[in-house]
């Protein structure tokens, strides 16, 4: 494989290592990074944020999905175990927030409705407000505001190991596109992270 085609290929891929005392594994990135915008109060204005969905197995064969937003400290992660219904419930949520965001703009609507929690939820409070608390959460909702001219989904996010990387960030209909868009990739995401861990025993 030439330079180029290399470089390609981690483009393309976005491989990253990631390890902890417990684990140890590559993840991919899903789709295209989605634009949101976070406000500074001390600097009363927005800031651009990234948000993404990346995919890995680790040598236990365990499969999880990252949420991940560029904070202004560092990145914020949330990790989930891979399971059909928390796909289908971010796919869901993500899905419903466009189709309110054109409710919201027909009936000239404005509301703030919750969409659900990922991450650890000890006691229920991220679920019941679709609100971040706590280290490991995410939560979601769908707002609409001057008539329903602004349409956002918020994601209200706190890293998985440090609470002080968390960011509330509002994505446009645009972005929710491909939010969505990525939400519905991650199966095929995780058939080249599972021929990556397989390839792994080679090496045993």
């Amino acid at each position: 494989m030439n330079r180029r085609l290399a470089t390609t290929f981690v483009l393309l891929f976005s491989l990253l290592a990631i390890s902890s005392a417990a684990k140890a594994f590559n993840i991919y990135r899903v789709g295209d990074v989605v634009k949101g915008r976070e406000h500074n109060e001390m600097l009363n204005r927005w800031i651009e944020r990234d948000f993404s969905i990346w995919v890995g197995v680790d040598e236990r064969n365990s499969e999880y999905i990252f949420f991940k937003v560029n904070t202004a400290l560092s990145t914020a992660t949330v990790m989930v175990e891979n399971t059909k219904s928390i796909k289908e419930k971010f796919t869901d949520a993500v899905s419903k927030a466009i189709d309110w965001s054109e409710v919201a703009k027909k009936s000239k609507a404005d509301t703030t409705k919750g969409l659900g929690c990922f991450g650890v939820d000890r006691y229920g409070h991220c679920e019941k407000n679709s609100s971040a608390f706590d280290e490991g959460q995410m939560g979601l909702k769908f707002f609409s505001a001057n008539s329903g001219n602004q349409t956002d989904l918020i994601v209200d996010i706190v890293d998985r190991n440090n609470q002080f990387y968390k960011a509330t960030i509002y994505i446009e209909t645009v972005e929710m596109k491909k939010l969505l868009s990525a939400a519905k990739g991650i199966e095929a995401a995780f058939l080249k992270a599972r021929e990556t861990a397989n390839n792994q025993d080679l090496f045993k």
